[in-house]
């Protein structure tokens, strides 16, 4: 459970051992494999790059062995998602692309990917593929009922159609998404959305707009402790604050 929550750091040693236990054992199992997964996945979200990438290429190595396809699409999957991390965009879609193949049309599998592609498109400027990307995952989100992960989706789909110069779809974009957000459980995706959705109001000049999201988003936030994430906000709300003064 650890791995899933993201406290990487402590599912790192238990991942570890379990490793080391394998190796003392016949290594080449589905199980050996399932270890390097999550350990693989674990050394990414504690930002060891370099350590994970061979856990995760062995991983797919195994899964491949035992014609396992859906672990072969996760671990391409992670795979893609670490060189997108590393700012290796065409590398990630050239991984994403193999693990599409491999997904076989389970659609959490194929979410990933398609939300994935779009974020290493809009990294590449190719805004036209990024919304296309964001579309297909919209479509399964839509299907799984997920309304956090269509504010998300959304909220990423208007960032690039305003960077195409599509300001009036972005406008609408973020109309559908933000009543989706005003809910409690929403809270994690809001700032992300308010982001967008000041910057769509700067770029139509609406200052009144703009200045009460950017406001909104930084309501009981300490400047002092925000974080690299937090740069898009900090950015729009300072253009807003030079627009207003």
């Amino acid at each position: 459970g650890f791995n899933r929550i993201g406290a990487a750091q402590q599912a790192l040693p238990i991942l570890r051992s379990a490793e080391s236990a394998m190796l003392g054992a016949d290594a080449d199992t589905p199980l050996h494999a399932d270890i390097l997964l999550a350990l693989g996945d674990a050394l990414t979200d504690s930002g060891d790059v370099t350590a994970a990438l061979p856990k995760l290429q062995r991983a797919h190595e195994l899964y491949l062995k035992f014609d396992q396809t859906r672990g072969q699409a996760k671990a391409l999957i992670l795979i893609a998602m670490l060189y997108n991390r590393a700012r290796d965009h065409e590398n990630a879609l050239r991984y994403f692309d193999q693990a599409i193949d491999a997904a076989g049309g389970d659609p959490g599998l194929t979410l990933a990917i398609y939300s994935g592609r779009g974020a290493a498109f809009n990294s590449l400027n190719r805004y036209k593929a990024a919304i296309d990307a964001y579309h297909r995952a919209l479509a399964i989100v839509r299907d799984m009922k997920s309304e956090a992960l269509e504010v998300q989706l959304l909220g990423e789909v208007a960032d690039s159609q305003l960077k195409l110069g599509q300001v009036a779809a972005a406008r609408r974009t973020i109309d559908k998404a933000l009543p989706l957000a005003q809910a409690p459980s929403m809270a994690a995706f809001r700032d992300r959305l308010y982001d967008v959705a000041a910057a769509v109001a700067l770029r139509q000049g609406d200052l009144a707009t703009a200045r009460r999201l950017v406001e909104r988003r930084f309501q009981g936030v300490d400047l002092s402790t925000t974080v690299l994430a937090d740069r898009d906000a900090h950015d729009v709300a300072y253009r807003t604050f030079l627009a207003t003064h």
